[in-house]
């Protein structure tokens, strides 16, 4: 039922299934043998242009698995790939290899590679499917089956049907790399996202929070208001604030605040974020404050470093007058980097295109990253923050959620 490096090449066979709780490889139904040309007519029923609106990739692993470390391992190596495209008339359909020793449909005794194309009758963006390690799309494949499996990756798509099964005839997998092709799709329909981005990095078991309100935007705060600009508009960020590349960033700090006030400490749960000062070759100089939140990365510009250490976007940060205020946690300096090469750092290391999640790419973790960039330092949050996010990340076996990029 695995794919292997043994199994043979697929041919253009195609196992089509129009009710994925007909698709049964255990006991051998999995629907019609036919041509990709054939699978094509069946879905577009007529229609010249369904559009695709979305991709999502699962990975699951078939093991028997007995405790985490064997957990930890087939999440950074999974046994397979399951590809699931929504198209415009909300109907999701999954794309995946499957290996049958009795060819179906076939007068050969060959065994023989398919890609099976199964129709599913239900959304996976909800809840149930989406977040938890348990995926509805894989196991409901597989119901006869002992199945591990977790959402991968997604990103919307605004490609067509007629363009990705042009793209499958045109397609040989020799030696049966089914995993390359997993890449390839997600590479050809993906809006924005790219495989690379995928590899070892996994979705957390735990739900992700704020990340349905991404808007893959930074936002620029300064004294005369503000603007919200996009991944393709970056550089001009860039000529906004630094178009010559002469401010210099020299001083570099990070604060932390309580995610609520109602809370006594702020040991494990916090906020935190970037304070930095550039000076330019007049000696004129600004402070600047950098973080990330369920929404967007928020670059702010002030006069003093109060205003942008205790204020955000008009806003107080800490209301409380006698108990709460912005806490330094870490403090560098930074040699021959300007305020230009950090926008392109963010830029360069696809900042706004990882979306906000609660565990693994938060605004700890954002300022980790940037602190870590700017001063050559790793960034301590403290023994209790510390083991919280060593936990999560073996969990997750996330050795560094998002790669420094030099």
């Amino acid at each position: 039922m695995t794919t292997s490096i043994s199994s043979p090449a697929w041919n253009g066979a195609v196992a089509f299934e129009d009710d994925v709780v007909k698709f049964d490889i255990a006991n051998g139904r999995f629907g019609e043998r036919m041509t990709l040309d054939e699978a094509e007519r069946r879905i577009l029923r007529g229609s010249d242009n369904m559009k695709i609106v979305k991709i999502e990739v699962f990975g699951y692993c078939m093991a028997q698995i007995f405790d985490f470390t064997i957990f930890k391992y087939y999440l950074s190596k999974p046994d397979s790939h399951l590809v699931i495209i929504k198209f415009d008339n909300g109907e999701w359909w999954s794309f995946h290899f499957i290996y049958v020793s009795t060819p179906i449909g076939s007068t050969s005794e060959l065994p023989e590679s398919m890609l099976a194309i199964v129709k599913h009758g239900f959304d996976t963006t909800n809840e149930t499917n989406s977040t938890g390690i348990f995926a509805s799309p894989v196991l409901e494949l597989f119901k006869n089956f002992q199945i591990w499996s977790w959402l991968v990756k997604s990103d919307e798509s605004k490609s067509n049907v007629k363009q990705l099964f042009k793209w499958l005839r045109s397609k040989s997998l020799p030696n049966n790399q089914f995993t390359d092709f997993t890449k390839e799709i997600f590479n050809k329909l993906a809006r924005i996202k790219t495989w690379e981005r995928l590899q070892g990095v996994v979705r957390s078991p735990w739900k992700q929070k704020g990340g349905s309100e991404w808007s893959g935007t930074i936002r620029y705060i300064h004294p005369g208001g503000r603007e919200d600009l996009e991944d393709h508009q970056i550089m001009d960020l860039k000529d906004m604030v630094d178009s010559d590349g002469k401010n210099s960033i020299v001083k570099v700090k990070v604060y932390k605040i309580p995610l609520s006030e109602r809370y006594w400490t702020n040991l494990i749960l916090f906020h935190s974020y970037v304070v930095f000062q550039t000076q330019n070759r007049e000696g004129e100089d600004w402070w600047w404050s950098l973080e990330k939140n369920t929404q967007c990365i928020a670059l702010q510009k002030g006069a003093t470093e109060a205003s942008v250490r205790d204020w955000l976007g008009g806003e107080k940060r800490c209301l409380c007058r006698w108990y709460w205020k912005p806490q330094l946690v870490d403090e560098g300096t930074c040699a021959e980097i300007s305020l230009a090469n950090l926008i392109e750092f963010l830029h360069r290391n696809d900042e706004l295109n990882i979306t906000y999640h609660g565990i693994t790419e938060n605004c700890q973790c954002h300022a980790q990253e940037v602190f870590g960039w700017l001063t050559d330092k790793e960034l301590n949050y403290g023994r209790f923050a510390s083991a919280v996010t060593g936990i999560n990340r073996w969990w997750t076996g996330i050795s560094n959620p998002r790669p420094r990029t030099e």
